[in-house]
């Protein structure tokens, strides 16, 4: 059995972020502002290779508290996960060179424990056998894309909580 992991939901979710200036990359202190939801912020990394993926995702994030970065790829994934040290992260299966399966073990082997917070994102592996492989690699959640925003907030939001 598996635990942890999100249902898909039926019917698809559509958002648009309209990005009006650059945000910078700045570090918030882990106990600055409280997220949206009274909590701490928390640090999220978001990776995925396309662009608009994750320039919404973390407007997303960061419109709701949160100290949000994006990547493009697995090994900048891994690069950023030493020098950003998030809280979770938020990471495309599907990608060329490093995969998110790939990024995940690495994450999992060079930092054992439970921190950061694994989630997969994926639109292209959907079936058991994929989700058995996603947990194996060290993820904590899975997602199918279309992933409702809302629910991904909600998620780190809850079992990132005994971070603080």
């Amino acid at each position: 059995m598996l635990s942890g992991f999100a249902a898909p939901v039926t019917m698809a979710t559509r958002f648009t972020a309209r990005i009006v200036q650059k945000f910078r990359q700045a570090r918030l202190p882990r106990r600055a502002a409280g997220a949206q939801n009274g909590g701490m912020p928390k640090r999220v990394l978001v990776v995925d290779d396309h662009v608009a993926t994750v320039e919404t995702t973390v407007a997303f994030l960061r419109s709701h508290g949160h100290d949000a970065k994006g990547c493009y790829s697995g090994k900048e994934a891994l690069e950023a996960v030493r020098d950003f040290d998030p809280d979770a992260v938020v990471m495309d299966i599907s990608m060329p060179g490093i995969t998110g399966w790939d990024a995940a073990r690495t994450i999992r082997e060079d930092f054992p424990g439970k921190r950061p917070l694994l989630i997969a994102v994926t639109g292209k592996y959907k079936g058991a056998a994929d989700l058995i492989l996603t947990k194996m690699n060290g993820f904590d959640h899975y997602f199918l894309k279309p992933t409702e925003p809302a629910k991904l907030v909600e998620l780190i939001e809850r079992d990132t909580a005994s971070d603080q």
